[in-house]
């Protein structure tokens, strides 16, 4: 049996912690993100990736935005305002929320809340897969 991690536990993890990630989706095919998560690192099992069926994400202990922008050519991103929101609502959670936005940081350009990340040319399933591992090698190294 794995115990979850609590909201604030993630600087201390056992060895039997399992930690849930779920990834919320702004402008993606669950069904397409699906093949994506059984190549995500899961430090043999001690990672369980998701899809967050709901808008709290709840039971999570990080949740990832993966973002695609609205329109390419919109000077604003629908996608990522929502997701700013969401991260902004989360504040005082105890829960890790980052965004991994499919794009270059120049699109963004509205105020954002939290940690930000942008793929920068590299296929959105790659970078997934780098932010992945780093979170990964930071719960687990």
């Amino acid at each position: 049996m794995q115990a979850h991690v609590q909201p604030g536990d993630l600087d201390t993890l056992s060895p039997t912690t399992c930690i849930r990630a779920s990834l919320r989706l702004w402008g993606y095919d669950p069904l397409v993100v699906e093949a994506w998560i059984k190549r995500l690192p899961d430090a043999r099992g001690r990672v369980s990736w998701e899809i967050a069926h709901d808008r709290e994400a709840n039971g999570a202990d990080v949740v990832v935005h993966l973002l695609n922008p609205s329109r390419t050519s919109a000077p604003f991103c629908w996608n990522c305002a929502g997701a700013s929101r969401a991260m902004r609502l989360s504040i005082g959670t105890g829960r890790t929320e980052i965004a991994l936005f499919a794009g270059r940081f120049q699109q963004l350009e509205f105020p954002r809340v939290g940690p930000w990340f942008a793929s920068e040319g590299l296929p959105i399933r790659m970078a997934l897969h780098k932010l992945a591992q780093s979170l990964v090698t930071s719960f687990f190294d």
